[in-house]
Order: C-alpha cells, then structure tokens, then sequence
C-alpha cells in the first residue's frame, strides 16, 4: 500500500512540478507530504480516504493554513483525473479562515492606561503645545470609556451639553452619565483650556487653532489613537471596552443600545467579535 501511495504522490509531484506556478510548488509538496505523514501514522491508504478523514486532519492540523485545503484538493483531483480515484473525497472541502478572538482591555489596563495619559504623568520637558493637547485626550479618552462614545459625538458635544454636578453629558439628543474619572478629566480641561484661550468656546474639545468644523469633518489623528509606553490604544478600542465591560456586568443589550446609540445588531457584532453572547440572547 506504501509503495503504491509513493508513486502516485510521485505522479502527482511531477504534475504539480510541470503546471503550478512556481511560488506555489514548494508550499503544495510540503503540506502533501505531512499529510501523507498523518494518514501513514493511522494506516489509511491514499486510495481509501474520504471526507471525514480529510476534514478530521484539517481541523487537527496547525497552523491551519488555505495552503493546506488547496494542495490535498490538487491531489485528489490529480488521483480523480488519472482514474485512480472513482469519487473526489475533497471536492466539497472548503477553506474557512479561524476565527480569531479579540481580546478586549480588561478594567485596570484601561484605567492604568488613562492614568499614563493623565497630564500627572507627562515629561518634566513637556511645553505648553505639547502640555495643551495632552490633558485634551486625556479628557476625551476618559469620557470615551465612561460613556462609549464615538469620535464623531465626542467633538460635537458642546458645553451647554455638559452637566458635570450630575455627572451627564448630552449627545444627539441621548442622555448619557458619565463617571467620577470622566468629570475630573473634564473639569481640569476646562480649567486649563479657559486659562489659555481669549474667545469662549461652544464646543466641549474646541481648543487653539482647530475650528469645530475642522474637527468634525477630519477629526485629528489625535482623537483617533494614543501612544503610551509603545503601545497604541484607539478610541475604538476604549469604546469596545466600554460595551465588553457593560455586558460582563450584566447591563441588558437594551440599555447598551440606549447608551451608545448603537443598534442592536452592531452591539451584538461588536461582542460576538470578542466571543461573548449578547444579555438576553
């Protein structure tokens, strides 16, 4: 049975040799010859496979990989055209990509990060255009997590929208509470913000030399990520902590929705890229 199965992974070598692209050739034979490595461990004969075999040692191989599916399907079809075969056992084969599970910021990396953000935490040498943009994102950040806001509702919030006594800030006509952390960040922004500029500002984030307008139309890659220690965190990523973290607590996907302004399927796609069931589903 060996010898038999050698020379028609042989026949089929020379086949692939002769019409697959070069780039290609090498990646094939390897991934034949474990394969041939696996049945050979069980004592299954080339001739004898089917499906289920071939699904089984698809799933156990890894990294799994589309190289993978592709050369054992070169295979069979090669056996399958040269009558060696009467039934292709891969033709139904398909290749699907491993779901890889995101793995959300769990609380004290997200608050460790804001506290690396905070201004208490800047470089002695920091100047005041360094200084300025700093405490922004750090109140920025710290509303994003407390209320899983996007960009877009964050350079929008004005001031009359803020009531930081109640611990609440107004955005797209959705009231949204906002958390200890939020309104101290906030609250020194203003401090320092109303300390350097001479015109008031209607806007929460307006600050020197970006124009509300600006800001909405091409939010500044400030508001997009932050570096800290070498690691980037992105306001999307505080936002998915915000959900991941709702639902681990137990906030139905109703409140999530009301909150966030996000709709149901969003939520759930949102969790299900994390692997966590939605409440109530």
């Amino acid at each position: 049975m060996e010898s038999m199965d050698d020379e028609l992974e042989v026949a089929w070598q020379k086949s692939v040799v002769t019409n697959g692209p070069p780039s290609l050739i090498e990646r094939y034979l390897r991934e034949v010859s474990r394969f041939r490595g696996w049945l050979s461990a069980r004592h299954i004969g080339l001739l004898t496979v089917n499906r289920d075999t071939i699904e089984q040692y698809v799933l156990e191989r890894e990294p799994r990989e589309a190289a993978t599916v592709a050369s054992i399907k070169s295979l069979f079809r090669f056996l399958l055209a040269n009558s060696e075969i009467a039934v292709d056992p891969a033709e139904h084969i398909r290749w699907r990509k491993p779901v890889l599970q995101r793995k959300a910021l769990d609380e004290t990396s997200v608050h460790g990060f804001l506290d690396q953000l905070s201004p208490w935490h800047c470089a002695d040498d920091f100047g005041p255009k360094q200084y300025f943009p700093r405490v922004r994102a750090w109140a920025m950040a710290e509303l994003a997590y407390s209320s899983g806001m996007s960009t877009e509702e964050l350079v929008k919030i004005g001031l009359k929208d803020t009531d930081l006594p109640r611990l609440s800030v107004t955005v797209d006509n959705r009231l949204v509470p906002i958390t200890p952390r939020a309104r101290t960040a906030i609250s020194y922004w203003l401090l320092i913000r109303n300390a350097l500029l001479d015109v008031p500002a209607r806007f929460l984030f307006h600050g020197r030399g970006l124009p509300h307008a600006a800001m909405t139309q091409r939010p500044s890659a400030d508001f997009r990520f932050f570096e800290i220690a070498g690691r980037r965190y992105t306001m999307v990523e505080l936002r998915h902590a915000y959900i991941v973290h709702a639902a681990d607590r137990g906030l139905s996907l109703a409140n999530i929705c009301r909150l966030t302004g996000l709709g149901v399927a969003q939520v759930e796609s949102i969790l299900k890229e994390y692997l966590i069931d939605a409440p109530g589903s």
